[in-house]
C-alpha cells in the first residue's frame, strides 16, 4: 500500500474528507509557493517550486471539480449553474496554461516572465 503523504500541514488538523479545509489550505500553500518563487533567483529552485505549484494546482482543480462543484451543482439554481460553467471554463484555461508552462525550457524567453 502506498503511504499517505499529507498535501499540506493543514491536513493534519482537518480530516482528509474536509474538502473546504483542504481547498483553503491549498490556496495558502500555492500563495506561499509563489512568494518563495519570486524571492529566489536560483533557477533550479524555481523549477522545483514551479513543479510543486503545478502539482498543487492540479490536485486543487480536481478536488474543486469532483467534490465542491459536484455538490454545488446538485444544490443550485440556474444562476448557480452559470457560475459553475464559468468555473469549469476557468479550470480548462488554467489546465491549458499549466500544460504550456510545463513545456517551457529555461532558455525560453517566456520562462523568466
Amino acid at each position: 500500500m502506498t503511504p499517505h503523504i499529507p498535501a499540506n500541514d493543514d491536513e493534519t488538523r482537518h480530516p482528509p474528507n474536509d474538502a473546504i479545509a483542504i481547498l483553503t489550505a491549498d490556496h495558502h500553500q500555492v500563495r506561499a509557493l509563489f512568494q518563495h518563487y519570486e524571492a529566489t533567483h536560483d533557477q533550479a529552485l524555481q523549477r522545483r517550486i514551479a513543479a510543486d505549484v503545478f502539482t498543487a494546482l492540479e490536485r486543487h482543480t480536481y478536488l474543486e471539480d469532483t467534490i465542491l462543484y459536484a455538490a454545488f451543482a446538485v444544490a443550485t439554481d440556474a444562476a448557480g449553474e452559470m457560475l459553475l460553467g464559468e468555473a469549469f471554463r476557468a479550470h480548462q484555461l488554467c489546465t491549458l496554461l499549466r500544460e504550456d508552462l510545463c513545456e517551457l525550457t529555461p532558455d525560453d524567453a517566456r520562462f523568466a516572465k
